[in-house]
């Protein structure tokens, strides 16, 4: 089973895998995966942040 995450248009990284979407879309995931997406220009940010960084 899955669910949809419907994103805007732009160039996203799901923020566990890496995996790149690009443009409006829609993304069929399964259940047990949390989708969170960030703007791929934030990720160098994002792991920073995640990492300890600032």
């Amino acid at each position: 089973m899955t669910h949809v995450v419907a994103l805007p248009p732009g160039e996203w990284i799901h923020a566990a895998t890496g995996r790149a979407v690009w443009g409006a879309h829609e993304v069929h995931v399964p259940l047990d995966d949390v989708p969170v997406y960030v703007r791929a220009g934030a990720e160098p940010d994002l792991l920073a942040v995640l990492a300890g960084g600032e």
